[in-house]
């Protein structure tokens, strides 16, 4: 949980509760037992078919997209799109738009406040629904908003879901449902295939050149590099050269919270203990051996799209917006995530999905002409929410109470560390705070209308 912002499939954070993994089925006979196996691989019947030019590449996922977004239109209740004014929930809105005779119902969420202007999108997502001829609905939240929702996001979680996002989705979906609404589309999925994060972008530029390099050292020669860069080098640059003198896999996943050294600072030696040389890296191995065997053209942005396709959008992108939405009694679809259009983008390579490293570069070929250009190449903004800034008040000093107490009543975490993080208000305190309130509700049994009493 502390290093992928959620428990990874099977487990969970409750004893004796297990989850499916993503593609899997469970058979249980009659007498009781119970049989989980995987039914479906993205490469499985896959050759990797690089005969394709790029401009056909781009024409042939435009031609599944669309046919994934109208199936994803069938409904007998009223359906709309969630719209960021991102490329990806542009699109979805201009294929929805094109298969409608009536308008769109679109809706879309921003923040109040001009310190936290950076975080909003919602001018972009006007303008295309202007565009689109979309009936517009949207809405703007306060850290007063969070706070009051605290208690039912940690109930809704289940367990702890680590993403402010989270709170933003809630509100939005309701935003949909209180308009009568009660399917959307929604956008996920199109980053981890196309290559839209500018991270990525980072470590495939590593993964090219200096990760090769430097694990071509001697071991003695990584560990001295590693121990005379420590005092420059930052906590996730830290954790890359770790990884690196470990001989471990660079890419772990698209959502990264603590690193292996990051979170042994923060546990208790009782919990040290309990844990021994425990890592996570023992579950990104497990994919990507099933990634080797599997893959018939590997190539790293195959990986990394491999990866997140069973870890973080299952696990967190999809958990997030499919509890945030049922909890409005909304449903939210994925047409990024349609088996076919994801078993077909799988298949092409980086060359033709990034060529020269460059984000999202086939996608936004293909969808040229459907949407306004200024949305296809203005810089990525990303579904964010201003948790710094919203920790220098009330926020913080929740989360101070909160981790004070905790830390002194159990052995998880040293207050001496997490006070640190405090002080700094730094994004890594919301993943802590959200698993002491999960504690407190699940655990502990503290009512919910109890969990949030400032003192």
């Amino acid at each position: 949980y502390l290093t992928f912002l959620t428990t990874p499939a099977p487990q969970t954070l409750f004893k004796g509760v297990f989850k499916l993994p993503s593609a899997h089925r469970a058979i249980i006979n009659a007498d009781g037992q119970i049989h989980v196996e995987e039914y479906w691989d993205v490469f499985e019947g896959s050759n990797g078919d690089s005969s394709y030019s790029d401009a056909d590449q781009a024409d042939r996922v435009v031609h599944a997209l669309r046919e994934s977004v109208r199936l994803r239109m069938v409904s007998d209740v009223p359906f709309g799109a969630l719209l960021s004014g991102g490329m990806d929930s542009s699109t979805n809105v201009s294929l929805m738009a094109a298969e409608m005779d009536r308008p769109v119902q679109t809706f879309s969420i921003g923040y109040q406040g001009d310190d936290i202007s950076d975080y909003n999108e919602i001018r972009y997502a006007r303008q295309v629904a202007t565009k689109f001829g979309a009936e517009h609905h949207e809405t703007l939240i306060v850290r007063d908003d969070l706070i009051r929702f605290l208690p039912d996001l940690i109930y809704h979680q289940d367990e702890p879901i680590a993403d402010p996002v989270c709170v933003p989705l809630y509100y939005v979906c309701k935003l949909a449902k209180d308009n009568g609404t009660s399917v959307v589309q929604v956008g996920e999925g199109a980053d981890e295939l196309f290559g839209g994060y500018w991270h990525w972008q980072a470590v495939l530029r590593l993964n090219q050149g200096p990760w090769k390099a430097f694990g071509a050292l001697p071991s003695w020669a990584r560990r001295l590099t590693s121990q005379l860069s420590r005092p420059m080098m930052n906590d996730l640059r830290m954790e890359y050269l770790r990884r690196g003198v470990a001989g471990e896999e660079l890419f772990w996943g698209g959502a990264i919270a603590f690193g292996e050294d990051g979170k042994r600072d923060i546990l208790t030696d009782e919990a040290l203990r309990r844990i021994g040389d425990l890592s996570s890296h023992e579950i990104v191995q497990k994919y990507r051996s099933n990634f080797d065997a599997r893959c018939p053209n590997p190539d790293y942005l195959k990986w990394m799209s491999y990866l997140d396709l069973h870890m973080r959008l299952p696990e967190l992108l999809l958990m997030r917006v499919d509890k945030m939405s049922m909890a409005t009694s909304v449903e939210a679809r994925v047409p990024f995530l349609d088996h076919e259009f994801v078993q077909l983008v799988m298949s092409i390579s980086q060359s033709q999905k990034m060529p020269g490293l460059r984000t999202k570069h086939l996608l936004k070929q293909g969808v040229q002409g459907l949407i306004p250009d200024h949305i296809i190449n203005r810089k990525k903004q990303g579904f964010r929410v201003p948790i710094s800034q919203w920790f220098s008040d009330t926020l913080g000093l929740i989360a101070e109470q909160k981790l004070r107490a905790f830390c002194k009543r159990t052995d998880y975490f040293s207050w001496s560390a997490v006070s640190k993080l405090i002080y700094r208000q730094d994004d890594l305190v919301w993943y802590l705070l959200n698993f002491v309130l999960w504690h407190e509700l699940w655990i502990e049994g503290v009512p919910g209308d109890e969990l949030i009493q400032l003192r």
